[in-house]
């Protein structure tokens, strides 16, 4: 016998609410804990097994159904960033490194399907995981900014040594959780988002400026540029649909203004951007051995190579990155740190070859084939940023991108699904 509807609603009610428990968590997570992050998509992962029905619990997986809906589909795809890395274990000879890869890549294979196993989230539900993402960043911030300023000449000495400011996870990846958050609150604010009270757009758009403003004070550039990308496209849709000149204009034209005044009055920017620029002067002069972007990009030169020499399959995700660090060693021998390449594409390209990057650009492009991604601009605003940051980082290579990439682009998926998923 069936659950009556009423049963029907108030499980699915019980478990989108657990559902929306667990997301939340491994969203506060991405600031504070990696291994929050995993408990969290485990408890999604266990959450989405079993159903309740008259008698007891059912087998809640039906991985038959996948092909045949928009959110499944995006559930093969995104499985791919798991097995094609897996694939190259073929021909991957460091087998302690390959598994690590693999380790960080399991959630590609096993938290869409959660999700698409799970009820879907409504507007509001969808509002307050947001709520969760900006009101963890403002905390952090606040946090950040004490230590900043408790010891403000020594961080401005780190930060004007190529160092970064004090972050409760990696300087880059805290960046843009800040940078995706403050970008949220602007967007949610220009479409009069709100759960209850009509003066929560206020806030958002006041949070925005707070996080906008403080991502200059972190002065991590990855976060920054990618944040100022997102404001400019931002732009150009909104002079698109509405013709509002003025209000894009406006915007860009103070985009423009603000990286200058944050140069003026900002003691972090100014020691960053001015590092930049002596990085580059060194690499000018074939020097610059210490210094990070130097470094970056000679990476960039060893991960085109080690592709050309391998351009069909790869090295292996397993050896890629010894492979990297044998080449910087015999290449730039001055050099102060030996990384693999940073640059999520060379990374792809080297480790798995043309056949394994068109595999994986094909995953990733796959989540705005489908036009309802119109319906919800911070469901773009995400993957513009994620896009970005794989120009100059390996966002993929650790548990907080992969939890950064897969939660948020999972809740999208789900909020814009329009099935009524029973």
């Amino acid at each position: 016998m069936m659950l009556s509807r009423n049963e029907q609603l108030g499980y699915l009610q019980d478990k989108r609410l657990w559902l929306w428990i667990f997301s939340a968590v491994g969203i506060y997570a991405l600031f504070y804990t990696r291994y929050t992050i995993s408990i969290a998509m485990f408890l999604i992962f266990i959450l989405s097994l079993f159903r309740k029905e008259e008698g007891g619990w059912k087998w809640n997986w039906n991985l038959r159904d996948l092909p045949h809906s928009s959110m499944g589909q995006a559930a093969i795809a995104l499985g791919l960033f798991f097995w094609v890395p897996l694939l190259s274990g073929f021909w991957s000879e460091e087998t302690a490194d390959f598994w690590v890869r693999i380790r960080i890549k399991i959630p590609f294979l096993l938290l869409p399907i959660a999700y698409y196993c799970l009820p879907r989230f409504r507007k509001r539900e969808y509002i307050g995981l947001f709520y969760v993402l900006i009101a963890t960043a403002l905390i952090s911030a606040i946090d950040v900014l004490v230590q900043y300023l408790q010891d403000f000449e020594t961080y401005n000495l780190i930060v004007k040594r190529g160092g970064a400011l004090p972050s409760p996870v990696n300087h880059v990846r805290y960046s843009l959780l800040v940078g995706f958050a403050s970008i949220a609150c602007f967007v949610m604010a220009y479409k009069r988002d709100r759960i209850r009270y009509r003066w929560e757009p206020m806030v958002l758009f006041g949070s925005g400026i707070l996080l906008f403003a403080f991502l200059h004070v972190l002065a991590v550039r990855t976060g920054l540029a990618t944040a100022y990308a997102s404001l400019f496209f931002l732009s150009a849709i909104a002079l698109y649909r509405e013709k509002n000149w003025k209000l894009s204009l406006g915007v860009i034209s103070l985009l423009i203004l603000l990286p200058w005044g944050a140069y003026k009055t900002l003691p972090s920017f100014f020691q960053k951007i001015n590092y930049a620029w002596t990085d580059f002067q060194a690499l000018q002069n074939g020097e610059g051995f210490r210094y990070s972007d130097a470094t970056r990009l000679r990476s960039f030169k060893i991960g085109k190579d080690i592709f050309l020499e391998h351009p069909y399959l790869g090295v292996g995700a397993g050896d890629l990155k010894k492979e990297a660090v044998r080449r910087f060693k015999e290449e730039y021998p001055k050099n102060s740190k030996y990384v693999a390449p940073h640059n999520q594409w060379l990374t792809f390209l080297a480790g798995t070859g043309l056949l394994g990057c068109i595999l994986l650009l094909g995953a990733f492009v796959q989540q705005l084939l489908d036009d309802r991604w119109k319906k919800d601009l911070l469901f773009l605003v995400l993957q513009i940023m994620i896009a970005l940051s794989f120009m100059v980082e390996n966002t993929l290579e650790n548990s907080v991108g992969v939890g950064f990439y897969l939660f948020f682009t999972l809740i999208g998926l789900s909020y814009l699904e329009e099935e009524d998923f029973m």
